[in-house]
Parts: C-alpha cells; structure tokens; sequence
C-alpha cells in the first residue's frame, strides 16, 4: 500500500516537474508552449496604435466634410471567373464613419466568389442585396463634390460604372512618396496592407478583406500626408495653367530700322505709292 502511494507521488511530482520546466524553457525563449497574451498586453497595443493614427478632428470640420473614402471588394463572373463584378461597396466620411456600406447583386452569373479576398459568400448577395443601380445612385449622391480617397480608386470607379473628376482624387496606390522603386528607377504601387503596416501600424487584411476596413486605412494614410499631399497638388495644378501672353502690337506701330518689313507693311506702301503714280501720269 505504501508502495502504490510513493510510486503515485512520484509520478505526480514528475508531472509538476515537467510543468515548471516548460515554464522555464518559455522564459528562457525556449521550446516551451507559450502562454497567451494577457489582456492588459492586448490593451496596451491597441492603445499604441490607435495612438499612433492620424487624429482627424485636427482637420477643420469643412475640410473634413469634402472628404469620402471608398472600397469595392470584386466576385468573379464570367468563363473561370476572370472578369470582376461589384459585390460589395463601402464609403466612409472624413471622421471614418460608415456613410454607405452595401453587398450589391451582380447582374451576371458568378462562378467565383473569391472569398478568401472579398469576404463575400452566397448568402450576402440574397434578396437583401441591391441592385447595382440602386448602388451606383446613392454612391453617386455622396461623391458630388468630394475629395475622393481610395486606394487604385480607378477600380472601384470601373466597377460601379462612374467617373470623379481627377484634381479631386487622392490615391493612396500612384502618390510617388507612396510608391516603391523598382531596379530600373521607376515608380510602382505598393499594397495597401503594406503601407498600413508601415504608416498607421495597422494590420489589415489578414483574413478575408472588409471594404469598410480598406476605405479608413486609405483614409488615414491621406491624413496623415495630407500636408505635403495638397501642396503637392496644388503646385502641379498652378503649373499647368496656361500663361497669359501680353497682347501684341505688331500691327499697331511702324517696323522699326532695324525690324525687317514684313509683308503687311509692303503692301500698305505700295497702296500708298499708287494713287501718287496715278495722278503724275
């Protein structure tokens, strides 16, 4: 009997053992099963990066009223799904609150879902959804007279079938200090997930893809550059302005002795000679 009881202990010791020895290998960097993360931890990161966002009421409210960020998440339609149609459609206010989100019922059949990217499924695109029409209506209602910002926007624009004026949109995918270069110095979009990581330390993206998700982290990559962005802009819209030329007055004076007579003025002279020629003869 006592023998059973010191063989149990035994073992029971051995197991504590063996927990506290992975314990150590942990805090030694270890193989050891790593404890989860503590809320407090969590907590502490979060407030990190929310921190670390763009503050959008330092934009006055007017400015910030002018400003829309949009995102479409694509299924595919047509022979092996290669060509895209909207699903999904979301559009955020200057302050990052929601203004239209919507799944929108393509006209064609789909035959990809493309769910690991688009986060949409059959069940979203049932009666609820709406029609593209009625999407591409109401999107349009809230672009009129926005700043557009999005990230390769020319997409979403395709998609719904709209257009925006280009002095008027900001894409966070070509602004050159966003890009990356290449070996042979040019110019190439990055992913939106990399520059969120990189200016907001946001991870986005790291599952299915959620427009509304996509649209802030576009909207606060612009704030945040928002300074230099619009300088920017407005340098190149005052250097493509046409110059006034001062209005000539060739016509107005005599050549000069040293300007050559052009054929205007030769003929003026001979009309002149002519009616003197006549009444000497």
């Amino acid at each position: 009997m006592a023998k059973g009881s010191k063989g149990k202990r035994k073992a029971q010791e051995e197991s504590n053992w063996a927990r506290v020895r992975r314990k150590i290998e942990v805090s030694k960097g270890g193989r050891g099963r790593e404890e989860p993360k503590r809320p407090k931890e969590e907590a502490k990161k979060k407030r990190k990066v929310e921190a670390s966002l763009p503050d959008p009421s330092r934009v006055r409210e007017a400015e910030r009223a002018k400003l829309v960020a949009i995102d479409c998440e694509m299924v595919g339609v047509g022979a092996g799904g290669k060509e895209s149609a909207l699903a999904r459609c979301s559009v955020v206010g200057g302050d990052g609150e929601v203004l239209y989100d919507a799944h929108v019922r393509p006209r064609e059949r789909i035959t990809d879902f493309r769910t690991r990217y688009s986060g949409v499924r059959a069940r979203d695109l049932k009666t609820s959804a709406a029609t593209l029409r009625d999407c591409q209506r109401a999107v349009a209602d809230i672009l009129d007279d926005k700043i557009l910002v999005g990230h390769a926007v020319h997409h979403d624009l395709k998609v719904l079938l709209l257009s925006h004026p280009r002095h008027m949109t900001r894409d966070t995918a070509t602004y050159p200090p966003l890009m990356r270069l290449t070996a042979a110095g040019k110019r190439r979009p990055r992913k939106l997930r990399d520059l969120a990581k990189q200016h907001l330390g946001l991870d986005i993206q790291e599952a299915e893809h959620s427009s509304v998700e996509d649209a802030r982290a576009a909207l606060f990559i612009y704030l945040k550059h928002r300074t230099a962005w619009e300088s920017d802009v407005a340098a190149r819209r005052h250097a493509s302005r046409p110059r006034p030329q001062p209005p000539s007055t060739a016509e107005e004076r005599p050549p000069t002795a040293t300007e050559p007579e052009t054929a205007r003025t030769r003929t003026a002279k001979k009309r002149e000679r002519r009616p003197s020629e006549a009444s000497g003869g």
